[in-house]
C-alpha cells in the first residue's frame, strides 16, 4: 500500500521507501499530481515507470540499485534530488532539468570529472553534494569543479576536502566491499 501525505487525493507527497520495490512500472496508476516522491531503500534497478509523474519536484532514490537517471530526463518541474548510496555514474540525463537547485550525490561510482560539464547550464542549482565519489579523486577535481558548476551558492570547499578521504564503501544490499579504503 502507498503512503500518500497532505492531500492524499491528489498524491502530494509519495513514500514507498524501504517496500522492497523492484521495478516501479504501474506503481504510480493516476497519481500524476505527485509532487515528492521517496523511493529509497529498494532493491530498484531502474527509475522507468517514473516519467508518467510530470509534477514531480523532489526525489530520493538513496540506497537503491539505480544506475541511470535516463527516465527522469523530461521531468522539468525536478527541484531536488537525493541520490546517495546508489550506482549513478553518468549525470548526462540531468542536463536538460533547468529547475534543480539541489542536488545530492554521494558515495557514487562518478569517476570521470567531464560529467560535471552536464550540470554546466544547471544555473539555479544552489546545493551540491558530491562526497565519496571516484570523481574527487582527480587532481583536476577542483578546478573543473569551480568551472562548471560556478553557479552553486552552496558548494562548501570544505565538503569537497571532506569527499578527497576515501573511506571503505558497501553494497547496502550485498555487502560486498564496492570500494576499498585509502587516503589520497
Amino acid at each position: 500500500m502507498m503512503k500518500t501525505s497532505k492531500r492524499a487525493d491528489e498524491g502530494t507527497e509519495l513514500d514507498l521507501s524501504g517496500r522492497n520495490l523492484v521495478n516501479l512500472q504501474q506503481q504510480f496508476g493516476k497519481l500524476v499530481f505527485t509532487f515528492r516522491l521517496s523511493i529509497s531503500d529498494n532493491p530498484l534497478f531502474s527509475l522507468e515507470g517514473i516519467q508518467v509523474l510530470t509534477n514531480l519536484t523532489h526525489l530520493n532514490v538513496s540506497r537503491t540499485l539505480i544506475s541511470d537517471f535516463a527516465p527522469i530526463q523530461l521531468l522539468f518541474q525536478m527541484k531536488s534530488i537525493t541520490a546517495q548510496n546508489c550506482q549513478i555514474s553518468d549525470l548526462q540525463h540531468l542536463q536538460n532539468l533547468s529547475n534543480l537547485t539541489h542536488l545530492y550525490l554521494d558515495n557514487k561510482r562518478i569517476a570521470d570529472s567531464q560529467q560535471l560539464l552536464f550540470l554546466k547550464n544547471l544555473k539555479r542549482l544552489e546545493l551540491f553534494w558530491i562526497m565519496n565519489n571516484l570523481i574527487c579523486c582527480e587532481t583536476n577535481f577542483e578546478a573543473v569543479l569551480k568551472e562548471n558548476c560556478s553557479q552553486v551558492k552552496n558548494l562548501n570547499k570544505k565538503v569537497v576536502k571532506v569527499a578527497k578521504l576515501f573511506f571503505p564503501i558497501y553494497d547496502r544490499y550485498s555487502d560486498n566491499l564496492l570500494y576499498p579504503q585509502r587516503e589520497i
